[in-house]
């Protein structure tokens, strides 16, 4: 249940099993925004993860998420919780890179599209 007024993202993963078959697991960090710690709301997570698991983040920024050395996770970003009275259409991604890791968003023009990804041919990286 998510309260009245809040909105909720929710990050699910998925581990393909690593070495030997071993079942896989990562690590999933949540934290506070600036506007969120000036009004008291502070949160800081770090959740482990293993597959089909799901991650609740009520506010703030949600990443890094990494999988252990050897395993490789999906992850699946979702938003839910009641339409917004403040934001035209009751929703919108408010997104911003927190300032520690916003320069992996930099370094993805230069990377081609993993082949594993089901994306529109004109839409892959030349």
């Amino acid at each position: 249940m998510i309260p009245e007024g809040c909105h909720e993202h929710t990050g699910g993963s998925s581990l393909a099993p690593g070495p030997a078959g071993q079942p896989g697991f990562g690590f999933h960090r949540t934290s506070s925004s600036p506007n969120r710690t000036a009004q008291g709301a502070d949160i800081d997570v770090l959740a482990e993860v293993h597959d089909r698991d799901t991650v609740p983040v009520p506010y703030g920024w949600h990443g890094p998420v990494v999988a252990a050395p050897g395993y490789v996770m999906y992850y699946l970003n979702v938003m839910a919780g009641p339409p917004r009275a403040d934001v035209e259409g009751g929703r919108a991604w408010l997104i911003s890179d927190h300032p520690d890791q916003g320069w992996i968003r930099d370094t993805w023009a230069a990377q081609p599209v993993d082949p594993r990804l089901s994306v529109p041919s004109d839409q892959h990286n030349p």
